[in-house]
């Protein structure tokens, strides 16, 4: 991490493979900008408004827009939630250590502590265990579905029922993977959601939320 007194900004490697890093501001938050241009601009060989354009608008977040920033402790990913003109858009972060990981989030709620804020919550095992519990519910259900609808796509289409074209297409995707294709499909998606729920279990989160204030 690097500071910068000419101006109020911060350098966060995101890896140390990597030769980007990102650079928050009072304002924007800059993500994967290469190190010898983060340099160039922290010694104001651009202006700000000519380096934002020289980016990658999808990698520019407005510190106003922020809605919600959240990370696990245990993890070193950063969840930013913006909200422009209605529209709302999730991004991620990574920076290359959790210690750095926690020095951008203080920063950044500084930056924004008169209208957010500023929460860690940590998780019991219960309580981390109750999303992954439902999405096997999920799983679970939606594979005993698609077991019974390939039986019915392989038994084929009566000449008069008539279905919309998107269902159509859903019939004869069905058709062709069979009930077997669809149990193993499931299967799949019931092994990895339970590998989730274990790990989820074993290493509880504990989150850091910066919210923005209603």
């Amino acid at each position: 991490m690097t500071e910068h007194e000419m101006f109020k900004a911060t350098i966060y490697p995101i890896d140390s493979d990597s030769n980007k890093v990102i650079i928050l501001t009072p304002d924007y938050i800059f993500d994967e900008v290469k190190q010898d241009e983060a340099e160039q601009f922290i010694e104001s060989v651009y202006g700000e408004e000519d380096f934002i354009d020289s980016l990658d608008q999808n990698k520019v977040h407005n510190i106003d827009t922020i809605v919600r920033v959240s990370s696990n402790q245990k993890t070193h990913i950063i969840t930013v939630k913006t909200k422009v003109n209605g529209k709302k858009e999730t991004d991620f972060l990574s920076i290359d250590n959790r210690e750095r990981t926690e020095q951008f989030l203080q920063e950044l709620y500084q930056y924004l502590k008169d209208d957010c804020s500023f929460q860690v919550k940590e998780y019991s095992r219960w309580t981390a265990a109750f999303k992954p519990l439902l999405a096997l519910l999920i799983i679970i259900g939606s594979g005993v579905f698609l077991t019974w609808f390939a039986q019915e796509a392989q038994n084929g289409l009566s000449r008069t029922r008539v279905v919309k074209a998107s269902v159509y297409y859903l019939y004869k995707a069905m058709a062709f993977i069979g009930p077997t294709g669809a149990i193993i499909i499931s299967g799949i998606a019931l092994l990895i959601g339970m590998a989730v729920l274990a790990y989820r279990v074993k290493n509880p989160p504990i989150m850091t939320f910066i919210k923005r204030n209603n």
